[in-house]
């Protein structure tokens, strides 16, 4: 009876051992292949310490994980030379800890700016420091860079002009490899430059044009300035900005500040005809049809350019020099006290006007005539 029993416990004891063997086999093969997915979506990245946010990290890189974005590929661009304007960082980012990080940036451009070409630097390991062993960047949930994309060299660029929108956009950027390796990104964009300004002389209300190069083509991107004043833009092409020259500018050599989305560019110049000034003419007093000589200067050099008017009636212009106009009286009422004469050269107004007498006498400057006789005037 003893031999029995103790049968009977040995056989229940191995029984018990068989089930609990298969049962911890059965659950090692089926967690088998979740930690065999895990590994194998690490490929790219450095093994992760099995902590519940590098989990995460590994999940979001996975792609037979459908409930993720699709990577984005941003155009990878090489460093030309040229001049770069920074438009939002640099920022340095720096990983600590011995496993996965998610470390979030914010991309800040001005409205405007969106319409430039923007480019992403990235640098691991910049200036010396630890480089990074795992990197994923992923902007609106989408991936745009890994590890990978770079390729054994420290810098990638990346054309961001379809993925960063005006205002503020957060970047995560989740890091991976011994504490203090760091990772800097700058958004830049080619600084504009302008080459020249045609014609480089001219007067209100004219039109001109600045040439240049890979110029945005939206007008609302644009700020001019002619010397204090802002001047209107007509007309954009990536080569030619049209603008009028604004009423109101000071004669001379004046600075054209032109800002494109935020960024200024080299400053032109552009003289400025000054208007035309009057001083006075040969006759105090005269009659209608009466050929009279306005002083002053700052007159166009062609008669026709040189618009004369008395109270708002035009004159005809006979002749012009440097400081005189030669005109005609037009017919007016008369006799008439003040008249206004006015002048428009090459359309813009004089700086002033003058006014003489129209009756039947005509008195030349610095005469008058007196119950006494003609008295020259001091």
């Amino acid at each position: 009876m003893k031999k029995d029993s103790a049968r009977t416990v040995n056989r229940k004891t191995r029984n018990s051992a068989l089930k609990a063997w298969s049962f911890l086999t059965a659950a090692s093969l089926l967690s088998a292949p979740l930690a065999c997915s895990a590994q194998n979506s690490t490929k790219a990245a450095p093994q992760m310490q099995k902590t519940a946010s590098a989990q995460t990290a590994s999940k979001s890189s996975s792609p037979t994980d459908k409930s993720q974005p699709q990577q984005v590929q941003p155009t990878q661009t090489s460093p030309a030379q040229v001049d770069l304007v920074a438009l939002a960082g640099p920022t340095q980012i720096t990983h600590t800890g011995n496993a996965w990080r998610s470390n979030m940036s914010t991309v800040s451009i001005k409205s405007g700016q969106e319409i430039l070409p923007l480019t992403m630097t990235l640098n691991n390991g910049n200036e010396g420091k630890l480089k990074l062993k795992g990197i994923r960047i992923f902007i609106n949930g989408r991936k745009i860079l890994t590890e990978a994309d770079f390729k054994g060299k420290d810098s990638v660029s990346l054309n961001m002009s379809d993925i960063l929108a005006a205002g503020d956009t957060q970047m995560e950027v989740q890091t991976f490899g011994n504490t203090g390796s760091t990772l800097t990104w700058v958004v830049t964009t080619p600084k504009i430059k302008v080459s020249d300004i045609k014609p480089d002389t001219a007067s209100p209300g004219d039109k001109v044009i600045i040439n240049g190069k890979n110029l945005p083509k939206a007008i609302a991107a644009y700020q001019l300035q002619i010397g204090s004043k802002t001047a209107t833009i007509n007309s954009v092409t990536d080569k030619q900005i049209n603008f009028t020259v604004p009423q109101g500018v000071e004669g001379g050599k004046q600075t054209v500040t032109l800002t494109i989305a935020g960024v200024k560019c080299d400053a032109l110049t552009l003289k400025i005809k000054a208007p035309a000034e009057l001083s006075g003419t040969n006759m105090v007093e005269c009659p209608p049809s009466t050929p009279l000589i306005i002083y002053g200067k700052g007159f166009a050099k062609s008669a026709s350019d040189n618009a004369v008017t008395f109270n708002g009636v035009a004159a005809s212009v006979t002749r012009v020099t440097d400081t005189t106009l030669e005109v005609v009286v037009p017919s007016l009422d008369f006799p008439q006290a003040g008249v206004e004469i006015k002048l428009k050269t090459n359309g813009m107004d004089a700086k002033n006007s003058i006014k003489i007498d129209l009756s039947m006498r005509t008195i030349p400057k610095g005469e008058s005539l007196s119950p006494g006789g003609t008295v020259f005037q001091q």
